[in-house]
């Protein structure tokens, strides 16, 4: 349903259950800031949890975990999310704690100040660790001279700029109807999600979606980003810019990922970690958003072995652009997404999160039997295009 202010409600109506999940889904992230002002997303997303006109910071918290539920929210390069998950018969006072922080935080100058000095050491915490930092670099490298290659965190001297005019600026903008889903997963039905989220959320301002600059490709070759520092491990993140959410192809890319890096038999772990023992880590993974995505490929190996590892992770890349997937690597990649897709909707989390990012992204709901459908129709020759449009050397 859409509110007149242009708020989207989705609901989940999972009979039975005894949990409940609630999360209110802003269409504004780190892509959508200005360099002066890079981190107010994060800041924001932080500061909420810091008191309102009716409840201090620990009230907040108590008012969910007092309960036996959890509260928590993220934000990332192009959304940011606001999430609880309560006994069921808690949602009401689960979805009037998400509605006060979302529509009174009180952004206090002595709370910024101290908040502040707390991202610095969660950015630092990020820097000092190895597998988080070098992926990190691969966002810099991937969209160079974008806001998709900047921490989504701010910089120390972004952050130090930031005081509460900003947030409350960030907030006009952002926490307004048109660019907000509430999405809800539980045994209530959707009449009854309305008639409770209606006299909490209708009288937001209807505001405006955000303007997004998009990404645009400049000439593609090689690229390296860097950082020596003395640890025993080298660790490595090699990335392949895809294109976006609603391309036709991205459920073969999905399906490639899984086949290359996402399971004990997958190429990559059988060809560098079993066959050769060069690791103890490898993965593949996708990343999508509106206009562009990115294929990663991490490991970390012992510093001597970095070159035969390479050489073998080039091997493998060259032989998915060469040789398509057996009809027996096909059917298993297959089987492995939709097991882990039917075991990922048990959770009333999860489904939140599914009606939430579909309404976010897509304004509908996809039903998961259309999903599944997607997967199943991916062929051999899908996937054997995807591997050679993205995984080449020049676009490394």
């Amino acid at each position: 349903s859409v509110l007149p202010n242009g708020l989207r409600v989705g609901s989940a109506t999972l009979p039975g259950r005894h949990s409940a999940s609630i999360g209110l889904w802003i269409g504004s992230g780190s892509r959508h800031e200005a360099m002066r002002v890079a981190g107010v997303a994060h800041l924001v997303e932080h500061m909420v949890f810091k008191g309102t006109a009716r409840r201090s910071a620990r009230r907040i918290s108590l008012d969910i975990e007092g309960v036996g539920g959890e509260l928590n929210a993220f934000t990332s390069e192009d959304h940011t999310c606001y999430h609880a998950v309560v006994p069921a018969a808690r949602l009401a006072g689960a979805a009037d704690v998400l509605a006060d922080i979302f529509s009174n935080a009180r952004f206090s100058a002595r709370d910024c100040a101290r908040e502040k000095e707390v991202i610095l050491e969660e950015i630092q915490m990020y820097r000092e660790n190895p597998g988080q930092h070098v992926e990190d670099l691969l966002s810099a490298v991937v969209w160079p001279g974008h806001p998709l290659g900047r921490l989504i965190t701010g910089t120390p001297a972004s952050l130090a700029r930031l005081g509460p005019d900003d947030l409350h600026a960030w907030t006009q903008r952002a926490h307004v109807g048109a660019n907000t889903v509430i999405a809800v997963a539980s045994p209530f039905s959707h009449e009854e999600i309305l008639a409770l989220l209606t006299p909490l959320f209708g009288k937001l301002p209807r505001g405006a979606r955000p303007r997004t600059r998009l990404f645009k490709a400049g000439p593609t070759s090689p690229r390296v980003l860097a950082d020596t520092r003395e640890i025993e491990q080298t660790h490595v993140a090699l990335g392949f810019r895809t294109a976006g959410r609603r391309h036709r192809h991205r459920f073969a890319l999905r399906l490639l990922s899984v086949a290359l890096g996402e399971t004990m038999g997958s190429r990559l772990f059988y060809s560098l970690r079993e066959k050769r023992g060069l690791c103890y880590a490898v993965h593949s993974e996708t990343d999508v958003f509106e206009d562009t995505g990115v294929f990663e490929i991490y490991t970390a190996v012992e510093n001597g072995k970095l070159e035969a590892a390479l050489r073998a992770l080039s091997g493998e890349l060259a032989r998915a652009v060469s040789q398509a997937p057996s009809g027996k690597e096909l059917a298993m990649a297959k089987e492995f997404t939709l097991g882990q897709q039917a075991l990922w909707f048990e959770s009333t989390v999860n489904q939140m999160n599914w009606v939430g990012e579909s309404l976010l992204w897509h304004d509908a709901i996809f039903p998961e039997h259309k999903v599944r459908d997607k997967i199943l129709g991916v062929t051999r020759d899908d996937m054997a295009a995807v591997a050679a449009a993205v995984l080449q050397p020049r676009r490394a």
